[in-house]
């Protein structure tokens, strides 16, 4: 029997055949499962792994197979190689690579080497070509961050966990993935516990999202040498399948846009003063971005980020020290550019690559089509506005809450609208005109100062970052101070106003309606100031104590805490605009008056509108406006619907607008990890008379659409309470109460309901919770 290796006795046929054997069971034992390129789920063994189970067996193996081995070098370079062979029963065949230095990280597995006899092609190449992916996952490793490294298609990306992360993305836009990294293949941080990244995916076959790519992968390889901590992290960047990777830091918190609309503004002196320490963040990631030179280099470099918005701006919350204490981060790259000081008597200078419209600056904005073709360069002072813009938000806040958010919004839109220029550029809505700041910018903020002043205890430190504002940021670029400057400012005024001067009660008040507090025609130029109607000046009259925004409901107002267990449901209004309900109008005003605020106040966006008569448009209604829908759009309305259409109508409408919303309520899954659609909960108010014909059976046909909903919802499995449709009365027909009865009673047998019928005067609360609490849907 010959001896192979050091010339030691090697293993007999049998032993080596039972290690081979116990290797097959380790590989089916050990495997843990990751995705290729194609998103396809795939087996693969981590090295650690690997490491563990040769390191005992590997010199009593290699004695066996023909050439001279070192166990250590194997082990070292080889251990990979060797694993894929074993798993083809090909041992024998080492000698091959180590030959010809064919280590794991020498191997190419698209070309046949050289050097090899070619008797190997078939018998050696093709075979380990397919195998050897189990043993060569991808390691994600911070080493690889400038790199940008092209992985093959079937490359294995170890990820234990991936779903989609934060807000739906446009089509066109990069996509956001929360993944979390096997612990054995995480090289990007130095705690293998923390395995939980984001994973930014762009489309290389999309010039634009391409373009992305560059911008951030520039931009945070520039930033990634400084760390700075209100700035996200960029980890690592490769390409795969046509498709561009960046893995980033995740942060396990909301955004600010969410957090402003979640949480409530702060209410004593300690809070605010904690709050705005928080956003002290901003003005400090904006002067890092400007902090870019390096050593011995002469150019002077800085990053202007160009979307500077509050959904760009993340919290990793701090919950120890209460709800306004976070630390801020800066995120999203894809709109910034590099500038420097080579274009012009060394003033920094970068592209113009139109990022947020709404916060952009005058000498940024793209709102003219005659100027589109003009090379616009810009500072980073175009930073500095957009974070007025964002601060002003913030501002408006924690002065009035939302109310005040969503009416400057309402003004500031109107007003841009007045100008030809522009209407329809997508610039509409934003804090400038061309070349200053919007009046209705100027009027808001000294109406807040306003507010503020007329309290029992000032709010000094919200009063002096509006002064900072309206004198240090929205200005003309020349007059606009530097990152530096306003965080110098802003650390003086917390500095200066500790919260000292009372307690958490000075500043307590409940969020009254802006109209009430504030006349916010005045924030417009006189031409386009609306007037004041009847419905606008009651809206108020009987506002709810206990939550200010509520008018009162009589025996159970909806509080701020009931309010909680109905947020963040969408809304759904549908009119039944026949000569009947023409008939009962004073009722139906009077209870859109009741309805609009509270449901503008649950829907995480605005309600829609319909009316029975043409169910295929709808009419938005948004909290800062909807009393001026209600005489803009249902005041005027022809009801002219015939009651004989009713059933059709009724089935247009819930084939055109509810039955594709239902399946994404439901669960769903993706590549075997189970995830959950994002999709708010629907709430449906259905203002009718009932009177859909005399004498007819059931519902007069509009029961069957209702069970089409019904059914279409147990199909995809979606939960009872996520679909909800009210039907309100007006006036007592009696065939209309009877087939409104009809409609109650279905679903009950089948412990389904959905479906609530009560009076359109009734209990708000009631109204509003309906068929989603059982005990309130038999309460009628």
């Amino acid at each position: 029997m010959a001896s192979y290796g050091n010339g030691n006795h090697h293993p007999t046929l049998q032993q080596h055949t039972e290690i081979l054997s116990s290797f097959h069971d380790f590989k089916e034992r050990y495997m843990v499962h990751g995705l290729d390129g194609s998103g396809e789920r795939r087996g693969y063994i981590p090295r650690q792994s690997l490491e563990a189970w040769w390191a005992p067996r590997i010199h009593q193996v290699l004695t066996g197979i023909p050439g001279i081995f070192s166990s250590t070098n194997i082990l070292n370079n080889y251990l990979r190689v060797v694993s894929t062979l074993a798993s083809i029963g090909e041992l024998e065949q080492l000698m091959f690579f180590v030959k010809h230095g064919l280590t794991d990280a020498q191997w190419r597995q698209d070309e046949f080497p050289s050097k090899w006899p070619e008797f190997l092609r078939e018998k050696l190449f093709k075979r380990f070509c397919e195998e050897y992916w189990t043993f060569f996952p991808y390691v994600f490793d911070r080493a690889d961050e400038a790199l940008g490294y092209t992985l093959p298609l079937r490359r294995i990306l170890p990820l234990d966990a991936k779903r989609p992360f934060g807000p739906e993305r446009d089509d066109n836009r990069s996509k956001l993935f929360q993944i979390e990294v096997n612990k054995l293949c995480n090289r990007l941080v130095d705690d293998s516990t923390q395995n939980k990244f984001v994973l930014k995916v762009y489309n290389k076959a999309d010039p634009d999202q391409e373009l992305a790519h560059e911008r951030e992968a520039e931009a945070y390889h520039a930033l990634n040498e400084r760390a700075p901590e209100n700035i996200v992290r960029m980890y690592s960047s490769f390409e795969q399948d046509y498709k561009l990777f960046l893995v980033m830091e995740f942060v396990d918190g909301i955004n600010l846009e969410e957090y402003v609309k979640s949480e409530n503004p702060p209410q004593g002196a300690k809070d605010v003063h904690q709050f705005w320490t928080s956003i002290l963040g901003l003005p400090t990631g904006l002067l890092k971005l400007s902090q870019l030179d390096e050593e011995g280099v002469t150019q002077h470099r800085a990053l202007i980020h160009q979307d500077m918005k509050l959904s760009n701006m993340v919290l990793q919350k701090e919950p120890d020290k209460g709800p306004y204490a976070f630390v801020l981060k800066l995120v999203d790259f894809e709109h910034s550019s590099m500038a420097t000081t080579e274009t012009r008597n060394g003033q920094l200078l970068g592209v113009n690559n139109h990022g947020n419209a709404t916060n952009s600056a005058p000498e940024a904005s793209n709102h003219d089509l005659e100027l589109e073709d003009d090379p616009q360069m810009i500072t980073p002072a175009s930073d500095v506005w957009q974070m007025g813009c964002c601060l002003l938000r913030l501002a408006f806040w924690v002065v009035d809450g939302l109310d005040l958010v969503d009416t400057t919004t309402e003004m500031r839109f109107e007003e841009s609208m007045s100008y030809a220029t522009f209407r329809g550029s997508g610039y509409e809505g934003g804090y400038q005109n061309g070349y200053d700041a919007l009046l209705s910018v100027r009027n808001a903020i000294k109406l807040a100062k306003t507010e503020l002043e007329g309290r029992g205890r000032k709010d000094e430190v919200t009063l002096g970052i509006l002064d900072i504002i309206d004198g240090d940021m929205l200005q003309p670029p020349e007059r606009r101070a530097s990152a530096r400057t306003l965080q110098s400012k802003l650390k003086n005024l917390l500095d200066r106003h500790p919260p000292t001067w009372g307690s958490d009660s000075d500043l307590k008040r409940m969020i009254s309606p802006v109209r009430s507090s504030v006349n916010m025609g005045a924030m417009l130029p006189p031409a386009n100031r609306p007037s004041q109607s009847p419905t606008d000046s009651r809206t108020n009259m009987n506002a709810s104590p206990t939550s200010g925004v509520m008018p009162s409901t009589g025996e159970q107002d909806i509080s701020a805490e009931r309010l909680k267990t109905l947020k963040d449901r969408e809304h759904i209004i549908l009119i039944d605009d026949s000569p009947q309900t023409k008939a009962h109008f004073n009722q139906l005003k009077e209870g859109l008056h009741r309805l609009l605020p509270i449901a503008t106040e649950l829907d995480p966006g605005y309600v829609e509108l319909f009316f029975l008569s043409n169910p295929k448009s709808s009419h938005t209604i948004r909290k800062a406006s909807w009393s001026r829908s209600i005489m803009k759009v249902v005041e005027p309305h022809a009801f002219n619907h015939d009651p004989v259409m009713t059933e059709s109508r009724m089935d247009m409408f819930v084939e055109q607008n509810i039955l594709q919303r239902i399946e994404p309520l439901s669960k769903t899954s993706w590549t075997g990890i189970p995830v959950i659609s994002n999709k708010n909960p629907l709430s449906i108010l259905i203002l009718t008379t009932g009177c859909w014909g005399d004498n007819a059976q059931k519902a007069a046909g509009v029961e069957k659409s209702i069970k089409r909903i019904m059914e279409e919802a147990i199909y995809h499995k979606v939960a009872r309470t996520k679909i909800m449709l009210q039907f309100l009365r007006l006036g007592n027909d009696q065939d209309g109460m009877r087939y409104l009865d009809h409609l109650d009673e279905m679903g009950k047998d089948s412990e389904y309901d959905i479906v609530d019928t009560r009076s359109i005067d009734d209990n708000l609360y009631n109204i509003f919770v309906g068929s989603i609490g059982v005990t309130v849907d038999k309460r009628r």
